[in-house]
């Protein structure tokens, strides 16, 4: 797995006056409000990219959202707006590909009413709920 540079503001309205208020769309946004929190709590964070093989047409990367770090804990998460069975396949992609034991959690703003586990194993996670309890990754 390699990581990649992405940049993130505590401040969305610098960002919109550095872009010139182009690139507004609710994914950044939600994005960097996941990455906000993530820090807030503690967490150091990377985002990463895994190689695939699985397609026809050779090795593909993946991207990993995040890979949040905190004392013995490690979290892949990826970030989603909303989530039904195609953009849950979507997300998921990356996640299933790590091969080890460290949690897997998709958080999505629409979608997931309730948090709870997948038939993959990885934890669907409410907006909601990770934004208004700390132990939320810990379900």
């Amino acid at each position: 797995m390699t990581a990649q540079s992405k940049y993130y503001f505590t401040d969305l309205g610098i960002r919109n006056a550095i872009l010139n208020f182009r690139q507004m769309g609710d994914s950044r946004s939600l994005e960097n409000l996941v990455y906000n929190e993530l820090v807030i709590q503690g967490y150091s964070v990377d985002i990463g990219m895994i190689s695939s093989y699985k397609s026809k047409k050779g090795p593909t990367s993946l991207e990993v959202d995040f890979i949040a770090r905190k004392y013995d804990r490690l979290y892949y998460i990826q970030v989603s707006s909303y989530l039904d069975e195609e953009k849950y396949l979507q997300e998921s992609a990356s996640l299933k590909e790590i091969n080890d034991a460290f949690k897997k959690i998709i958080i999505c703003k629409e979608g997931v009413s309730e948090s709870h586990y997948s038939e993959d194993g990885i934890l669907l996670l409410s907006l909601t709920d990770f934004l208004l309890d700390e132990k939320s990754l810990n379900i």
